[in-house]
C-alpha cells in the first residue's frame, strides 16, 4: 500500500553508489522519506580488498560492510531477498520471496555476474572471483599444485599475484585476448605483465578456455593446462533477470540510462554502477564510476521526489588504477604512467580502508 506522502524510495542493492546514498541520508535524511533497501545478502563486499585478503594482508572481514546498521542510520527498513522482476509502469518490484515492494522513486545498483559461465565444466570446477567467501576457502584449502586464473583483467591480475604470494604452487594467468588489462594503455599492460612474470606468474595470452575438467583446463588450441585450483575472473555479464523485464537494454544486455542515471523511458527509476550503460559513453565496468555516481544519484533521487532539477554524471577523463601485487607492493597507473613500490601499496591500503570505514555504523 502506497503511503500518502508519495515519498517512498526503494534502493535495490548495496553497491558503491547506494552505500553513498545511504551515507548521505544517514547524515541528513530528506523529510518524510519512506526508505526501503532490498539486498540479497546482509553484507556489502568491497571487492578492492579481496585480493589483499587472499594475499594475507588482512582478514576478509575487513572488506565487509554490514548493511543493516547503515540502513537503520538512514531511517530505512531492510529487506533481504533477491530481486526477481520489475514493473516500471506500475512502479512495483517483485522479490524472490514472493513479496512486492511499491515505489515512488527507485534505484537499481545490481552489479554484474560472471561472464563465460556457459563454458563446459565451469559450474562444477571453478571458483568465482566474485564470491569472496568461497574464494578464500578455496585458497586456504589448496595445499600445493598448479593454479590457473582465467581472465587477465584487473581482478585476474591481482588474484594471480595474491595466489602466487601464498607460495602453494605455480600460477598461470589465462587470457583469451592478446594483452592483459583490456581497455588500458599498452604501457600499463606491459608493466603489469612484467610485474607478474617477476613474481613467477606465467601469462598465456590468446588462450581461450574450451572446457574445465577436474584438475585440467582445456584450451581452444588443443593444449591442456594442469590446475588443482581454477579461479574464474572472466569479464562481466549483466544480471540475467534484466532480460526478463520490460526495461530498455543495450546490445550487451545492460540497463540503458541517461546521463542523469534515469532509466530511459522511466524517469522515476534510476540505475547506477556496473549494471547500467550510460547513453553516449563507453565506460569500463569499474568500481570508480559507481563511486563517482553515488553523490549524483543521491541528489537526483531527492530532486525527483521534490520536483527539482536532476544533474548529469560526468565521468572522469582518466582513472587511477591501483593493483595489489601480492608481495607488499602495488602498481599504480594514471595518464599512461606506471609507478610501483611499497608506498603505492600503502596508498592503496589507506584508500581502501578509509572507504570501508566510511560506511560502518
Amino acid at each position: 500500500m502506497r503511503a500518502a506522502n508519495g515519498r517512498e524510495v526503494v534502493l535495490v542493492g548495496a553497491g558503491h553508489a547506494h552505500l553513498q546514498v545511504l551515507e548521505a541520508w544517514a547524515e541528513a535524511s530528506p523529510p518524510e522519506l519512506s526508505l526501503t533497501v532490498v539486498v540479497d545478502q546482509p553484507v556489502s563486499v568491497y571487492s578492492g580488498m579481496v585480493p589483499g585478503a587472499v594475499a594475507g594482508d588482512h582478514p576478509l572481514e575487513e572488506a565487509l560492510i554490514p548493511v543493516a546498521p547503515l540502513v537503520a542510520a538512514a531511517g530505512g527498513q531492510l529487506r533481504t531477498s533477491p530481486l526477481a522482476g520489475v514493473d516500471p509502469v506500475g512502479r512495483r518490484l517483485f522479490l524472490a520471496d514472493g513479496s512486492t515492494v511499491e515505489y515512488r522513486v527507485a534505484s537499481l545498483n545490481l552489479g554484474v555476474v560472471d561472464g563465460g559461465t556457459d563454458t563446459p565444466g565451469v559450474p562444477d570446477h571453478v571458483v568465482s572471483a566474485r564470491r569472496a567467501d568461497r574464494l578464500m576457502d578455496a585458497a586456504r584449502a589448496h595445499e600445493d599444485g598448479p593454479i590457473a586464473v582465467v581472465g587477465g583483467g584487473a581482478a585476474g591480475v591481482e588474484l594471480a599475484a595474491a595466489l602466487a604470494g601464498r607460495g602453494r604452487g605455480p600460477v598461470t594467468v589465462v587470457e583469451a585476448g592478446d594483452r592483459l588489462l583490456p581497455g588500458r594503455g599498452d604501457s600499463v599492460a606491459e608493466a603489469v605483465r612484467d610485474a607478474l612474470e617477476a613474481r613467477g606468474v606465467e601469462v598465456r595470452l590468446g588462450a581461450a578456455v574450451a572446457e574445465v575438467r577436474a584438475g585440467v583446463v582445456d584450451l581452444s588450441d588443443g593444449r591442456e593446462l594442469e590446475a588443482g585450483l581454477v579461479v574464474w575472473a572472466v569479464g562481466a555479464a549483466p544480471p540475467p533477470l534484466l532480460a526478463d523485464t520490460p526495461l530498455p537494454l543495450d546490445e550487451d544486455g545492460y540497463l540503458r540510462v541517461r546521463s542523469t542515471l534515469q532509466v530511459v523511458g522511466h524517469p522515476d527509476l534510476f540505475a547506477a554502477g556496473s549494471c547500467a550503460s550510460v547513453e553516449g559513453e563507453k565506460l569500463a565496468r569499474a568500481g570508480v564510476h559507481a563511486v563517482r555516481q553515488g553523490p549524483v544519484l543521491a541528489g537526483n533521487l531527492e530532486a525527483r521526489l521534490s520536483g527539482g532539477r536532476v544533474d548529469p554524471y560526468r565521468p572522469p577523463s582518466d582513472i587511477l588504477t591501483l593493483l595489489n601485487l601480492g608481495d607488499g607492493t602495488a602498481l599504480g597507473t594514471k595518464w599512461g604512467v606506471s609507478l610501483s613500490g611499497r608506498w603505492v601499496h600503502a596508498l592503496k591500503s589507506r584508500i581502501d580502508r578509509r572507504w570501508v570505514r566510511r560506511f560502518r555504523r
